[in-house]
């Protein structure tokens, strides 16, 4: 993070690369690779690292969109592009749901909330 940080890309790529051959499951270093890489002009070399992140974590949005955003943008293919803004949707609506129906028998939210 430190070399992103002083943008030294070469350098946090070689580190974040590392974290990933010692994790396979790294959330953060597999997504921030990705974003590097992507913001680097190089999104084909992202794409990987994003379909093993959500692999592990199907729930992490910002991957799915970045994702998404290549599917798209980069390698055309509008089918893929379509599953996944599919499981942005159907995560989007489950936050919904999760404060509506979880959170108020959680918390003292009980009878602020209109759903």
């Amino acid at each position: 993070m430190l070399a992103m940080d002083d943008r030294d890309v070469a350098g946090a790529e070689h580190w974040f690369r590392q974290a990933v051959q010692l994790k396979e499951d790294f959330r953060s270093a597999l997504f921030n690779l990705a974003l590097l890489l992507a913001d680097d002009n190089r999104p084909l070399e992202a794409a990987p690292f994003l379909n093993q992140l959500v692999k592990y974590h199907p729930d992490h949005i910002k991957g799915l969109i970045l994702l998404g955003d290549i599917y798209i943008n980069t390698i055309k293919d509008l089918d893929a592009a379509e599953m996944v803004c599919l499981k942005i949707l159907i995560l989007a609506f489950l936050l919904p749901v999760c404060l509506c129906v979880w959170l108020p028998k959680k918390t003292a939210w009980a009878g602020m909330m209109r759903c």
